[in-house]
């Protein structure tokens, strides 16, 4: 399986290091590129083929800042998701960045143990934010200590997981192939940071998704 590409977006040089040391301990993710600021960071898509699956985005930087940067990305680089990396705690801040299309928020007092998980959970269509953070507006978010966001196929399937059903009769309730069962059950594990199908039924069940 291909990498998850990301692009680390800060004016600080500390906090990129600190990116780039940590993603370095799993080969699934990498660091592709690095820009001081937004209009760096639009130089630099630019130039990158393929493009990065994730930004890394911090929302104070000078010349362009993150939220400019927001604006400008579904225009240009529709295809890039954004997770803010950010000092500010504020429930307003985090509403405005998912109202402009941040996929994940993570807080920088913690953003270097949670980045590959929220990496990885944003790459397979889900939400990140702080579990200590009131969400008060933007799509719903279930789960601790990360947040993410079910489709109603993923939701389906996991009541099914939870009822012991195999892929192949999953897949005849659904009148779907079991291959493409398997590769929606590989998703919900991941989204879902469970070890196996029995883990993601009992994470279901605490979560109150599923009765």
């Amino acid at each position: 399986m291909l990498p998850i590409r990301v692009m680390a977006v800060d004016d600080h040089p500390m906090v990129r290091a600190g990116v780039r040391s940590t993603l370095l301990e799993h080969p699934d993710i990498v660091l592709v590129a690095e820009a001081t600021d937004g209009a760096d960071a639009f130089y630099q898509l630019s130039r990158l083929d393929p493009l990065p699956h994730i930004m890394l985005l911090d929302l104070a930087m000078p010349r362009m800042d993150g939220l400019q940067v927001l604006a400008a990305l579904p225009e240009r680089f529709p295809t890039v998701a954004v997770i803010i990396i950010t000092g500010s705690a504020q429930t307003g801040t985090l509403a405005e960045c998912l109202i402009a299309g941040a996929r994940g928020y993570v807080l920088k007092d913690q953003f270097l143990e949670m980045l590959p998980l929220a990496i990885r959970v944003v790459y397979h269509g889900g939400c990140v934010i702080p579990s200590t953070l009131k969400v008060p507006t933007g799509p719903p978010v279930v789960g601790q200590p990360v947040p993410m966001r079910l489709t109603e196929r993923e939701l389906t399937i996991l009541k099914f997981v939870a009822q012991g059903l195999s892929n192949r009769e999953i897949g005849l309730q659904l009148t779907l192939s079991e291959a493409t069962i398997k590769k929606h059950v590989q998703a919900l594990l991941a989204k879902l940071d469970a070890e196996g199908r029995g883990h993601a039924a009992i994470i279901a069940m605490k979560n109150g998704w599923i009765e």
